[in-house]
């Protein structure tokens, strides 16, 4: 009887502090995450518009979430060059006529480095630190590019969140570029 008084406390603070102590770890060991209840809320928030100006504003969110002081998101034109959709920070820039060889899978510029490989990407645009692709039927539209976080280097569950937004962000621009189609051909009618 006494053990069972004993551990109804106990059982009582685990519940109300387990939360919390659990993010903490997981901050300690993982650093900054943004939670995968948030992505929900970013999907929302593009379905119910399918905008250019909320694949922009997702973006942004995201960087500012992870503390990443420069971010673009690059998307395949009409006539097939990649051009800079959206930008942000002071370090930040693109030319269009860059050529590179297509990749499916993220690039971190610190593994890159480790490897000595080269990347045409990182090597023109010293301010990139994680290209993340958008891809869309087995084709690259686009990617993701993003300067190192506030906290450091990048972490794999960071990664990972980010290879879900990219992937959100591929299907959301194909949305949002019909969308805006169909808006400028009812316009024209």
């Amino acid at each position: 009887m006494a053990a069972t008084s004993m551990l109804k406390p106990i059982t009582g603070i685990m519940i109300a502090f387990g939360l919390p102590i659990n993010n903490w770890v997981s901050a300690l060991f993982y650093g900054s995450v943004v939670h995968q209840k948030s992505f929900p809320n970013l999907w929302t928030k593009l379905s119910s518009e399918p905008s250019t100006e909320t694949l922009r504003a997702i973006v942004a969110d995201v960087g500012k979430d992870f503390g990443i002081q420069n971010g673009a998101l690059i998307l395949r034109n009409a006539n097939g060059s990649f051009g800079a959709e959206f930008l942000y920070g002071s370090q930040v820039s693109w030319d269009a006529k860059e050529e590179f060889s297509p990749f499916f899978h993220p690039i971190v510029r610190s593994v890159v480095k480790r490897k000595a490989e080269n990347n045409t990407i990182l090597d023109k645009n010293e301010w990139i630190d994680l290209l993340i692709p958008l891809v869309t039927r087995e084709k690259l539209i686009g990617f993701l590019a993003f300067s190192e976080p506030s906290d450091g280097a990048f972490n794999s569950r960071q990664i990972a969140f980010l290879e879900r937004v990219a992937d959100m962000l591929a299907i959301g621009s194909e949305a949002a570029f019909l969308f805006d189609a169909a808006g400028k051909w009812s316009l024209q009618l």
